[in-house]
């Protein structure tokens, strides 16, 4: 849970002290009636429980890092404030126009307004069908107001941290919407001393449980809570409160209320024992460790085991054949991410069959360990592309040492058409097999410790987890494979974009083929390029024909974000002021160092022409600087020709026969899907059917699949001759 001083304090013979006010208010209801509910306070401690979990087990240090930052690099204040964000989330609950809410729907639909109003909180006619403020817009008031009053705070420093609360369900309201809510004091309880001394005692109550001292309110105070630590700090409160809404029986169940019979009676909760005992400290812990053993949230994948030697690396990690030598690009790779001071932004040019894809695995393992990430994304731009690279990512997880850690290879396969990949859910199957080999009904009997120790048992693997399982979730697996959109949405201003943009922060970002995306989607991916500058998230770009003016542009937008998160005091502008200028911008302007020192040197036009006629080429950031390094070829040569032919059936029949009077293995690509049906029915007819493979987009998803994987495998086995005498 939360720090053990804090909660003491406020412990008497471990009963949870609140007033009866604090105790009767409102959190959760099962939608139906008044048999059971959940006091707002209890979901308190529940989020500020999982927030704690998380940020021990979850949370790589990388992405500690960029709050621990704003904080003075005090990891241990950081650890306080995200258990009390977490903790203080539904503050605005704690109000007259929340409380009056009805259970359920309809015009003879009962509420809670009645335990409020017992407790001597005074309810306000006519608030049951108001909806406004919102109770997140009314906690980030709550919560700014709390900071000025009690704790002296200036505004700005307030609405910082204030704004957390108020984007908690995904989108953070405007200033516009939060200044025009202030006027509805009533509905907020702000001009009812008996509402603000409730609302008062609670957020202490988190306080006290996140165990925050006097002097480090004061230092909260003067530090700049950057937008990119509220961001992070914004998806690490929606999981920890998505997670603690669960209501499921081996999760955070409701209780059972009583109505009102009299003083002497205690109409919070029923004593049965066969409900979680809400009222003492340490059934809450029982609640919040049963919970937290039924999630299995993974933990962060931590790198270890790298060999030192490039060649013993790429040999283990991806199985090389006897003799085989790693390439001139793969090896420069490997010494930039050792070697560079600052590492940030990586961009691999080279041709096609150079091992890029190996390159940016082999780099991104070093860079995860050296920068503190905790996992690895790799985005692609087509959904057959994305398919083929999953299969080679699971080969390359399979190989990467085991951590000491449960369940830290997480994957997670992100496209429309996931679901019938058929590695992805071979994975799925075997992940329900391998925690279904937990029995259940011994885990509820079993302590925290046993239960640890019995799942250990089982083999490690490559596991989906079930909690981190949907379109919004699955992002936050340690390893993602994806179509670049999923890349690209983490700079539009959608709902709960914070979790995707957590999910990249977590992670080394790996994004090929750079350079096939139209002039709309690059403004996005330069967009993304600058929020993960700014988090300091390690980023691979591979591209084959990369032009120098979008490598620029790339380049350029990740270090502006970069830049624009250097050390400074307490900025005079609201953390969503910022968020919004930001996403707002369309024109990036940097100061390039390396290019303006090169600039000021002789025979700068030669080094740009060197550079400019360099391939392969490695371009990476070292801190503010941009660096090149022209890498030798691998000696491996293709030759193509291009040359028109009839185009008639029998052209096309000759042309083949020519082709294939040694062997081998041809593609026919044709405009139009008629076209490509002809040529397939009449290659079938001339070479027999059983060698010809037909795929256009009119198939159904389930044949398309089926065609592209028989398509990967013919390839596959191709390229075997080919590995046995030189490394892909």
């Amino acid at each position: 849970m939360g720090a053990e001083s804090g909660m003491n304090s406020s412990v008497r013979d471990d009963r949870v002290a609140l007033s009866d006010g604090a105790k009767a208010l409102w959190g959760k209801t099962n939608r139906i009636d008044d048999s059971e509910w959940l006091p707002l306070y209890v979901h308190m401690v529940d989020s500020a429980a999982m927030a704690s979990k998380i940020w021990d087990t979850w949370v790589p240090q990388g992405t500690k890092a960029v709050i621990v930052g704003d904080l003075g690099n005090d990891e241990v204040l950081a650890r306080k404030l995200m258990i009390f964000m977490a903790g203080i989330h539904d503050i605005g609950k704690a109000t007259p126009v929340f409380q009056a809410k009805p259970i359920t729907f309809g015009p003879e639909a009962g509420s809670f307004a009645w335990k409020a109003e017992r407790a001597g909180l005074p309810m306000i006619a006519g608030l049951r069908g108001t909806n406004h403020p919102t109770h997140p817009i009314a906690g980030e008031i709550i919560l700014e107001g709390y900071l000025l009053r009690v704790r002296g705070w200036e505004r700005k420093a307030a609405r910082q941290y204030a704004c957390v609360v108020g984007g908690h369900h995904g989108t953070p309201p405007d200033k516009s919407k939060i200044d025009e809510e202030k006027n509805r004091k009533t509905n907020v309880g702000l001009d009812s001393e008996a509402w603000v001394s409730t609302q008062d005692e609670l957020i202490d109550f988190v306080a006290n449980i996140a165990g925050i001292e006097e002097k480090e309110w004061e230092d909260l105070s003067e530090r700049r809570f950057s937008v990119q630590s509220a961001v992070l700090m914004t998806g690490l409160v929606i999981m920890a409160d998505w997670i603690a809404s669960n209501s499921d029986e081996d999760m955070f169940p409701l209780v059972r209320t009583e109505p009102w019979a009299d003083e002497d009676e205690d109409f919070f909760f029923s004593e049965s024992g066969e409900e979680d005992d809400i009222q003492s400290w340490s059934g809450l812990r029982i609640r919040a460790d049963r919970a937290w053993s039924c999630v299995q949230l993974p933990h962060a994948w931590v790198p270890e085991g790298i060999p030192s030697s490039c060649q013993d690396l790429f040999a283990t990690r991806f199985a090389l054949p006897e003799g085989a030598k790693v390439r001139p690009v793969q090896e420069e790779a490997v010494r930039i991410a050792r070697d560079t001071r600052q590492p940030g932004l990586m961009v691999i040019e080279a041709p096609m069959g150079e091992g890029k894809t190996e390159a940016a695995l082999a780099a991104a393992e070093i860079l995860a360990q050296r920068t503190g990430r905790g996992g690895v994304c790799v985005a692609l731009p087509t959904m057959a592309t994305t398919d083929a690279m999953f299969t080679r990512v699971h080969r390359w997880l399979e190989a990467l040492p085991s951590c000491d850690f449960d369940n830290e290879k997480t994957v997670w396969l992100a496209h429309g058409k996931a679901q019938l990949n058929n590695d992805f859910r071979g994975i799925i199957a075997a992940s329900h097999r391998r925690f279904s080999s937990v029995d259940q009904d011994d885990v509820k009997q079993e302590s925290s410790q046993n239960r640890k120790k019995k799942q250990i048992d089982v083999p490690p693997e490559t596991v989906v987890s079930d909690w981190l399982w949907g379109r919004k979730k699955g992002a936050l697996a340690n390893f993602l494979v994806c179509t670049v959109d999923q890349v690209l949405m983490s700079a539009l201003q959608m709902k709960h974009v914070v979790l995707r943009q957590l999910a990249m922060a977590n992670k080394v970002v790996i994004i090929d083929e750079c350079h096939a995306y139209d002039a709309y989607m690059q403004e996005y991916l330069k967009m993304a390029l600058e929020w993960l500058g700014g988090y300091r998230t390690p980023v691979i770009l591979l591209s084959a024909t990369l032009p120098e003016c979008q490598r620029n542009a790339m380049v350029e937008a990740y270090l502006k974000g970069w830049c624009d998160t250097e050390p400074r005091k307490a900025s005079k502008v609201s953390i969503l002021e910022q968020l919004r200028a930001r996403n707002a911008s369309n024109t990036h302007h940097i100061n390039h160092t390396a290019n303006s020192e090169m600039s000021c040197e002789k025979g700068t036009a030669e080094k740009l022409r060197l550079i400019s006629n360099a391939y392969p080429l490695l371009t990476y950031t070292d801190g503010h600087e941009t660096k090149h390094a022209d890498v030798k070829p691998s000696g491996r040569s293709m030759k193509v020709q291009c040359r028109l032919v009839d185009d008639d059936d029998t052209a096309l029949l000759d042309l083949m026969d020519a082709l294939l009077v040694d062997g081998g293995c041809i593609g026919v690509i044709c405009d139009t899907v008629g076209r490509a049906q002809h040529a397939a029915e009449l290659l079938g007819n001339h070479c027999g059917r059983d060698c010809v493979r037909l795929t256009h987009s009119r198939f159904m998803d389930i044949d398309r699949m089926s065609n592209e994987r028989e398509l990967r495998d013919l390839l596959r086995n191709c390229l075997g001759i080919f590995r046995s005498r030189s490394f892909l």
